[in-house]
């Protein structure tokens, strides 16, 4: 009966260990060796490392904190927060800006209209007051036209001054969230202080 080997086989390893076997010289013997170390170191790389345990994770953890890249990427993570704030700051401010800025011009806009208001209002309820100053003006020597027109410029200017109090005491009402006796209490102290600073600089 006849045997037959297999000469051939699809596993490296197994086949250079038969080369090496079946050696019969030293170039050949060498070479199989060779071959072999090579396919072991192979293998040996592809064999999966074994799972750390906790405190090699955390021996791990704290060499990466130590290194350099590590120190690197925190800067580059704290600059980049720095710059984040900065921005919304920055732009906190500028909303608050541009507010206050369309606010002002809205009062600003709105004079006009108030001293208008205010001006009816005063010569409705003063009425009889405001003929007697004419006729004060008129026995002065003024005539009635130029009467008139300088018993409505101190209205004017009387009522435009008044606006700007009321605006001002609004202004700190908002700013400093107060009541509105609060606030007139504030201007007053403000003014008296500006007096007083006024009068220190002429003596």
């Amino acid at each position: 009966m006849l045997s037959y080997r297999n000469e051939y086989t699809n596993n490296p390893e197994r086949k250079w260990n038969k080369k090496l076997r079946n050696a019969t010289t030293p170039e050949q013997q060498t070479k199989a060796e060779d071959m072999l170390k090579c396919l072991q170191r192979k293998k040996q790389k592809k064999k999966c490392e074994l799972p750390m345990n906790e405190d090699q994770v955390f021996a791990e953890a704290r060499e990466w904190n130590r290194s350099s890249e590590a120190k690197h990427r925190v800067n580059v993570t704290e600059k980049k927060r720095l710059y984040l704030i900065k921005q919304q700051v920055t732009r906190a401010h500028v909303n608050e800006t541009r507010n206050k800025k369309t606010k002002r011009l809205k009062k600003n806009h709105d004079i006009p209209e108030r001293v208008r208001n205010q001006v009816s209002i005063y010569k409705t309820d003063n009425s009889s007051k405001i003929d007697e100053d004419v006729e004060k003006l008129r026995e002065s020597g003024e005539s009635k036209k130029r009467a008139l027109y300088l018993s409505n410029k101190m209205i004017h200017h009387m009522c435009h001054g008044k606006v700007l109090e009321d605006m001002e005491i609004e202004s700190l009402m908002e700013e400093h969230d107060i009541t509105e006796e609060e606030a007139i209490e504030k201007r007053t102290k403000i003014y008296e202080f500006l007096e007083n600073l006024m009068k220190m600089e002429d003596n």
